[in-house]
């Protein structure tokens, strides 16, 4: 799906690290949130995909406990469950299985983190975790 880029580590921040992909000149899916695959390691591993904007960080805000402005591009990160090595300048790809719900903004961070965690426990079991769109 594409090489891990630095990204401005807002996910890690909200305790969720991101592979930030670089997606320039390929076909990506549509914006919203997905489970998926990640093969690392020789290891299949469970992966939460978010494509979009990250509309909840919006344009000109400043990213949580960075003190840097965010931007309004369109990124793919790969939040991979349970990895927590540095995949910065590695090529991965992430099969979609499902996706989970559309990307949508959130009033703060602490209710985007707790639906990050519906997201989470979801793909881990295979459920609705009720964080439909």
């Amino acid at each position: 799906m594409g090489r891990v880029v630095r990204g401005r580590k807002i996910g890690r921040l909200l305790g969720f690290p991101t592979a930030n992909l670089e997606t320039a000149h390929q076909a990506v899916v549509p914006c919203g949130i997905y489970a998926a695959e990640v093969t690392l390691e020789g290891r299949t591993l469970r992966a939460a995909v978010s494509v979009g904007s990250g509309p909840t960080a919006r344009p000109g805000d400043i990213a949580p406990g960075t003190g840097s402005y965010v931007g309004a591009e369109h990124t793919v990160e790969v939040h991979v469950i349970g990895y927590a090595g540095d995949l910065t300048g590695k090529d991965i790809e992430a099969r979609i299985v499902r996706k989970l719900r559309e990307e949508r903004r959130f009033p703060d961070y602490a209710s985007l983190i707790e639906q990050i965690k519906k997201d989470i426990a979801e793909i881990e079991t295979g459920r609705d975790a009720g964080g439909g769109p």
